[in-house]
């Protein structure tokens, strides 16, 4: 797995939060008022309020049993035509509802850090009484505070956060590209799917929530992840971590072709770097009890990578061309080729030499990983 990293990443979070939160805060101010009119009985208060009618009639319609199929019927706004949930939970929706109502509290949800979303997730839960609720209960809570941090409003701008981000593979598996792609004519034609890496079913508050949304490719975040059960110790997160030298390929070569970079001839192998009582085994390995814990696991990645077998034949055979000999040659040569280690290791291999630029191109770390087990003189000196 590879880490995110962006020079202006705090800045990229802002300007996110700065447009979406214009949309939540309309979606928190009309729900405010329907309660408000629900006690005073004002329907024009609803029937004038400067918000979209379609929308005015969409976040009406999630309280009512009759709904309102017009501007004209707001007179169904009453206690009497209330959805079973939503009386008895009265009092829970108008916290939530005060709570995001206040700019602070919105902000610190959207842009929570990706060390703490785990947490705050849970203690809004637990504060705001929503864990307490009971099955029904909770679910039309639940539908309605998806409704304001509605993962919907993040869609109209990801093409904007996947461009800035500029992270051209998917950070969980290297091996697929996620580019984004916007025409001439301001045309969105591709971007990354964005996985909730705390999956949005068990924690409502993450919705739309920054450090939350991991551009990924389909097959990792639909595929694969899906809504898989994540906590802080048990996998990886992109924002924070990547494998490093904790977790890395190796190759078995068998040799039982003549065609040296022959795909039968290798097995891709993923070991550990790190002994299993350090914390970040377990997020990266996972156990042998529940298979979708650890990234190497959850992802499948030793299985999957072992289709790409032909570039470590390709990387061997290179390896082995190279050869200690032509190394002392072509390091008294850099210079007069106005190039060096990291331009030559591009040219030649095909990939990013340094970590950081490990995004860039699919199969990045693999390809140093087994160039460092078949061609280490050229990584010491």
């Amino acid at each position: 797995m590879i880490q995110i990293e962006h020079e202006e990443i705090d800045r990229i979070a802002l300007d996110y939060f700065n447009q979406i939160k214009i949309s939540c805060q309309a979606r928190i101010s009309f729900y405010q008022k329907i309660f408000e009119v629900l006690i005073t009985g004002n329907i024009a208060d609803l029937e004038d309020y400067a918000f979209n009618g379609n929308s005015r009639m969409a976040c009406t319609n999630r309280l009512l049993v009759n709904k309102v199929g017009s501007l004209a019927q707001f007179d169904r706004v009453n206690i009497g035509n209330l959805q079973a949930w939503v009386t008895p939970n009265r009092q829970t929706i108008i916290d939530i509802l005060d709570y995001l109502g206040h700019e602070a509290n919105l902000k610190s949800i959207i842009l929570v850090s990706a060390t703490d979303a785990y947490g705050l997730d849970h203690q809004l839960q637990q504060d705001l009484g929503i864990d307490a609720l009971p099955g029904g209960n909770a679910h039309g809570v639940w539908k309605l505070l998806d409704h304001i941090l509605d993962y919907a409003l993040f869609d109209k701008h990801a093409y904007s956060v996947a461009s800035e981000l500029d992270i051209n593979t998917c950070p969980y598996c290297n091996r697929n590209y996620i580019n984004t792609v916007i025409d001439k004519n301001k045309n969105q034609i591709i971007r990354p799917t964005f996985d909730h890496f705390f999956p949005h079913s068990r924690h409502p508050f993450l919705g739309i929530s920054f450090y939350n949304l991991i551009p990924s490719c389909y097959f990792c975040n639909s595929s694969l992840k899906t809504a898989t059960i994540i906590t802080p110790g048990t996998h990886l997160h992109p924002y924070l971590f990547g494998f490093g030298d904790d977790c890395f390929f190796r190759t078995d070569i068998s040799k039982v072709c003549p065609d040296l970079s022959d795909r039968r001839n290798f097995e891709i192998k993923l070991e550990m770097g790190i002994h299993d009582t350090n914390t970040k085994y377990r997020k990266v390995w996972g156990n042998d009890v529940d298979n979708s814990e650890g990234n190497c696991q959850l992802f499948k990645l030793q299985d999957i990578y072992n289709s790409h077998t032909d570039i470590v034949g390709e990387l061997y055979l290179k390896a082995i061309r190279y050869g200690e000999d032509n190394a002392d040659t072509l390091y008294k040569v850099f210079s007069l080729l106005d190039t060096n280690k990291e331009e030559f290791y591009r040219f030649y291999f095909g990939n990013y030499f340094d970590e950081k630029n490990f995004n860039k191109r699919p199969m990045a770390k693999l390809t140093k990983d087994i160039l460092k087990q078949v061609l280490p003189d050229f990584f010491t000196k």
